[in-house]
């Protein structure tokens, strides 16, 4: 009797100690499909078939014999859950979650997939994720509102988008032929009504040897926008934007006698021809790179300008 017990208790705290059956293969993993994938991959519908998991679990999506990302259960129906991504392990693969495509499901510990993969690999940490960035916060995750019907009108579904960027400004030069100046900026977009964003722009650089070999100007930019969103491929987006800009030029030297004997005129002309206010238009082009985050290029009267954005 007491090692009928005695086995009977081990074989529990096996049962318990194994999350999934941890002695249980990929292959015995629950397989479900995904229905759909918001714009920002941040949030996805995910069947439920054989109930493998419930709302507040964390799991991790299998492909193949890969983790793919880590990810909480934040609402559930009859047949289909939502869940938000916390964490991506395999960037290549993350692009792979589309509509319609199946994968295994780990609900709880997912140690043990990195156990094998350090096995097969020889690797000293069986737990550490290489080469990937934690894209949210597992704390705060809880409290997110996370609705499955998304606004299916908004390409972007955020409000903000804040943006870096190094541009190719057009001015002029100390002998009055056109010219570029490199220049870093940053942006402000808000999104008003569905697809349509309102933007500030600001930029300053330094120009060396204007308007003459003595003097430096202050080149400062400063620009509002109106945008439309456009879905592209690739998770990438076109914002045709018309706008007004007000380029703005500052030398305190010029037009002063400095004994140099620089023609003082001419360098307050070559100023003030700096400066200009007008109407741009242009494109942007957005590229998702991993859930909110962008790069970012755009091609205008205005400017042309590479950097990268944050959505939030």
């Amino acid at each position: 009797m007491l090692n009928f017990t005695t086995a009977f208790g081990q074989s529990v705290i096996d049962e318990i100690s194994a999350p999934e059956g941890r002695n249980s293969t990929i292959s015995d993993l629950p397989t479900e499909r995904i229905v759909k994938v918001s714009p920002s991959k941040r949030i996805l519908v995910l069947t439920n078939s054989q109930n493998s998991y419930g709302k507040g679990d964390f799991i991790t999506l299998v492909i193949g014999e890969q983790a793919v990302t880590r990810a909480l259960v934040a609402k559930t129906t009859d047949t289909d859950s939502g869940i938000k991504t916390l964490k991506v392990y395999n960037s290549s693969l993350w692009g792979q979650l589309k509509a319609g495509a199946s994968v295994k499901v780990v609900r709880g510990d997912d140690s043990f997939l990195f156990r094998q993969k350090a096995t097969a690999e020889n690797e000293g940490d069986p737990t550490k994720i290489k080469d990937e960035d934690d894209l949210f916060n597992d704390s705060n995750i809880l409290e997110d509102e996370v609705a499955l019907d998304e606004n299916p009108n908004r390409v972007i579904k955020t409000d903000n988008i804040i943006a870096v960027s190094f541009s190719r400004i057009d001015g002029i030069n100390s002998d009055r032929q056109t010219t570029s100046y490199n220049q870093f900026n940053g942006s402000w977009s808000f999104q008003l009504e569905d697809n349509i964003w309102v933007e500030a722009l600001y930029g300053q650089s330094l120009i060396n040897d204007f308007p003459a070999s003595t003097l430096d100007t202050t080149l400062s930019n400063f620009e509002v926008r109106a945008k439309y969103t456009i879905s592209a491929p690739y998770y990438s987006y076109l914002m045709p934007y018309v706008g007004y800009q007000i380029l703005n030029a500052t030398s305190p030297g010029a037009g002063v006698d400095d004994g140099s004997g620089n023609d003082f005129e001419a360098e307050k002309a070559l100023v003030e021809d700096m400066k200009k206010s007008q109407v741009v238009f242009g494109i942007s082009l957005l590229k998702r790179l991993v859930p909110g985050w962008f790069a970012r290029l755009e091609l205008g009267s205005d400017m042309v300008n590479m950097g990268f954005a944050l959505e939030f």
